[in-house]
């Protein structure tokens, strides 16, 4: 990565992505495609991303080591995305770090901005098929969620989740 500052906080690849961004039509729209998998997803060593996983603002995104990531994930990187060693993300999962603004009653839903909170989600963690991550949720080191679950809220270590909203299923046995 070509660092720009001392501080490492503004990167080459950011710089790119800006430019690409605005780029229109079918041109730009390739390009963006070709930035996202070569400069702007942070991947570690072994990991596999299966074809019709969509991300955007990768920019944000992370991957550790050994990460495996099924077909039809969606990972909203308008916020800060973690994913710690050893993952397995289902098929069809979906992780969020945006949802609209909509406490503000004097104007329309269409104006309201986005509020934006990071995930986090912490090594040896299993999601099951079509589990959804809102916003600002750490999972921790472990945890397994089962499928179609809806995590609303940080996970306690080694525990399988179930349920919308997610709730404690049991503890995983030391």
């Amino acid at each position: 990565m070509f660092k720009l500052s001392k501080k490492g906080v503004l990167f080459f690849e950011e710089y790119l992505w800006i430019i690409l961004m605005w780029l229109p039509g079918i041109l730009g729209a390739r390009l963006r495609n070709i930035a996202l998998k070569l400069i702007c997803l942070k991947i570690g060593k072994g990991c596999i991303v299966y074809e019709g996983t969509k991300a955007i603002h990768c920019y944000n995104i992370s991957l550790g080591n050994n990460v495996n990531i099924n077909s039809g994930v969606y990972i909203d990187g308008h916020d800060r995305v973690v994913i710690g060693d050893s993952c397995l993300i289902g098929p069809g999962v979906k992780i969020l770090t945006s949802n609209h603004e909509i406490d503000n009653i004097d104007r329309p839903m269409s104006e309201c901005g986005l509020i934006c909170l990071p995930v986090t989600i912490e090594e040896d963690v299993w999601l099951g098929s079509n589990v959804i991550i809102t916003p600002g949720v750490r999972l921790s080191k472990g945890t397994v969620v089962a499928a179609g679950a809806v995590v609303t809220k940080d996970t306690e270590p080694y525990t399988i989740y179930a349920g919308i909203p997610a709730k404690i299923l049991r503890r995983r046995k030391l």
